[in-house]
């Protein structure tokens, strides 16, 4: 007998605490301070990611909060970051851009790694001239 009763008091506390989670974080407002949050953090967006608790129809509200608050927080000063999805493999573009500069010619590249922006200006250099080595490739942080 105590077990039940110690069962249905569990049971209330954890649709409880669902229910107050749910009031709590299922509204539009909720979901805009998150928006705001992830945008100045430099997080990606991902609108699902805070609905999925919510109800069918506040769904729709929390997400639309959201998007509306991380393009205000995104305007804010906040972190902004190039994405791209090349060749399968998702990754920051053009965060580097090097210049091999060689009889006159300059060969350039941008990558998400500066080695890897180096190394692409130098083929590109090469192709060229053989001869053109390490010294000529300058890289600077975008």
């Amino acid at each position: 007998m105590a077990k039940n009763i110690f069962g249905i008091i569990m049971a209330a506390l954890v649709f409880g605490g669902c229910a107050t989670f749910k009031a709590q974080n299922c509204t539009e407002s909720a979901g805009y301070q998150r928006g705001v949050n992830d945008a100045k953090a430099g997080r990606l967006m991902n609108l699902q990611n805070y609905s999925l608790m919510c109800d069918k129809e506040s769904r729709a509200l929390v997400e639309k909060g959201y998007q509306d608050g991380f393009m205000a927080g995104g305007n804010a000063g906040g972190a902004q970051m190039n994405v791209t999805l090349k060749g399968g493999k998702l990754g920051l573009t053009g965060a580097y851009a090097c210049k091999a500069a060689f009889n006159g010619q300059d060969f350039s590249a941008d990558a998400s790694t500066e080695a890897e922006a180096r190394a692409k200006a130098l083929e590109k250099c090469r192709a060229n001239f053989p001869a053109c080595g390490d010294a000529a490739v300058t890289c600077a942080k975008n």
